[in-house]
């Protein structure tokens, strides 16, 4: 209903998720992962890897990497550490969920766009259809997307 609301940080930020007690965000400054409490306390940088957008799944934290214009997506665990490249693809936008990772190939061509999946370490990765979807969910068993570019069936 809106009573309680509160600020718990001035910090400006691209993305945001929360886990484990933690508001997780992208700082608007630096593109980097920073991580506060929920009261707003104790915020320090995670991670000076400079990212987009990302998404935590258990203890990892998935994300874009764009470097260069390459958007390429990466995996890292909550505390920073262990950073892994897991696909040459240019993938935005992206979703992981239930031991997969729906994305989209940004490619710069209508005819080659492809909604893709692969596991959660990057392997196993297939087509699932040609469309070219810039919002990915999955709620239970279904995928549910808005699709950018509209191809006839």
């Amino acid at each position: 209903d809106g009573s309680g609301r509160q600020q718990v940080s001035g910090e400006m930020a691209v993305d945001f998720n929360l886990a484990e007690g933690w508001i997780y965000y992208v700082g608007t400054d630096d593109h980097k992962l920073h991580r506060m409490k929920t009261d707003g306390s104790e915020n320090s940088v995670v991670s000076d890897v400079t990212m987009g957008k990302f998404s935590i799944l258990d203890d990892h934290v998935y994300y874009i990497d764009p470097a260069g214009g390459t958007s390429r997506l990466w995996k890292m665990k909550l505390d920073g550490t262990g950073a892994v490249k897991l696909s040459d693809d240019k993938a935005s936008p992206f979703n992981p969920s239930g031991g997969w990772i729906y994305y989209s190939n940004g490619k710069s061509d209508p005819e080659e766009y492809e909604l893709k999946k692969m596991k959660l370490d990057g392997t196993e990765a297939s087509v699932i259809n040609n469309d070219y979807p810039v919002v990915i969910n999955v709620q239970g068993d279904r995928l549910i997307y808005l699709v950018w570019y509209f191809k006839p069936f």
